[in-house]
């Protein structure tokens, strides 16, 4: 059980880390202020 819920776990945290990292900086290049303040916002 240990040994496949491990790596399942991993890839969920990598997942979560690389949407929130791209939703970041896909809000600075390509939205305003206001939008890059509510997803850091919305982030945590």
């Amino acid at each position: 059980m240990l040994k496949t819920l491990h790596p399942v776990a991993g890839a969920v945290a990598l997942l979560t880390i690389v949407c929130f990292w791209l939703s970041t900086a896909l809000s600075e290049l390509f939205a305003g202020p206001a939008t890059v303040a509510a997803v850091k916002t919305a982030i945590p």
